[in-house]
């Protein structure tokens, strides 16, 4: 090998191993936010609040929005960057996308209709739930 293929090799390594401590920094500098097992309710301090509970050891949730439905949201959770609850019978899906490890925030696209409590409102894209613990 003559001495300037030597010297390419050299600086070819030392610029890749630039760059993989680059890409260490970066990911090191980079805040991942989780969500926590509890409740989550848009006001904690309102009894009739939507609130939705999640239980991260079997995957489930349960979201309590309506005081006078007769039909219980519960199903499963799927964790990739944002929350995605399904109920068991595939009627419903809630979208969520993690805001910090005390708020999630409701995603409208892709999500079921939410009617909220006895008004009747719809619980508007964007909506902040607010962790409040209350299993």
């Amino acid at each position: 090998m003559t001495k300037r293929r030597k010297t390419i090799l050299i600086l070819a390594a030392a610029i890749a191993l630039l760059l993989l401590f680059l890409l260490f920094l970066q990911t090191q500098n980079k805040v991942i936010y989780g969500v926590s097992e509890g409740t989550y309710a848009v006001s904690p301090e309102d009894p009739f609040s939507p609130r939705i509970t999640f239980d991260l050891h079997k995957y489930r949730f349960t979201f309590d929005y309506n005081p006078l439905s007769s039909y219980l949201n519960t199903g499963t959770i799927e964790l990739d960057g944002r929350i995605t609850a399904t109920t068991d019978d595939g009627k419903y899906t809630y979208i969520f996308e993690v805001v910090d490890n005390d708020t999630i925030r409701f995603v409208q696209k892709g999500s079921s209709v939410i009617v909220s409590r006895l008004e009747g409102n719809l619980i508007a894209d964007g909506t902040e739930f607010k962790f409040c613990d209350e299993r």
